[in-house]
């Protein structure tokens, strides 16, 4: 059991982390005044896309953020509307992003979940990593098994 934990948390580690590389390029890549559609129907427009930041216009503010610490929707969004979806933004990349997101919700996860079943269904190879989301890390516990 404690092995297959392991090789489901490292897919699940690779898979966020190509997710990042293409969310990093896609940032990269936006220019001056693009505008960023939230799921929420907001429209955040681009002051400036650094290597290392992005800043946005919103709600007539400029914010700052490090492309390491994004704020989970803006991610998303960026990601929905500028990264290959059949690529590294496909829903099983899209879901290990969530999955290992510092300040993601419940309802996050849950849409993480939905995602993973939807790699699933379209012949994705993630098999059973949907089991991540509810493996237990007792190592004492493992060692019993």
């Amino acid at each position: 059991a404690h092995r297959e934990k392991y090789q489901r948390l490292d897919v699940l580690t690779q898979h966020a982390e190509k997710f990042r590389t293409a969310l990093s390029d896609a940032v990269k890549g936006l220019t001056v005044g693009t505008n960023i559609r939230m799921a929420s129907g907001i429209e955040l427009g681009v002051v400036n896309a650094a290597k290392d930041t992005l800043t946005v216009r919103v709600a007539g503010q400029n914010k700052t953020y490090r492309l390491n610490e994004l704020p989970l929707p803006l991610a998303l969004a960026i990601a929905d509307q500028f990264v290959d979806q059949k690529g590294d933004s496909s829903p099983a990349f899209k879901a290990a992003f969530v999955a290992t997101h510092k300040n993601v919700t419940e309802e996050q996860l849950a849409k993480a979940r939905e995602w993973w079943k939807s790699a699933k269904t379209d012949g994705g190879q993630v098999a059973n990593l949907d089991q991540v989301f509810d493996d237990q890390y007792d190592l004492e516990a493992d060692a019993r098994q």
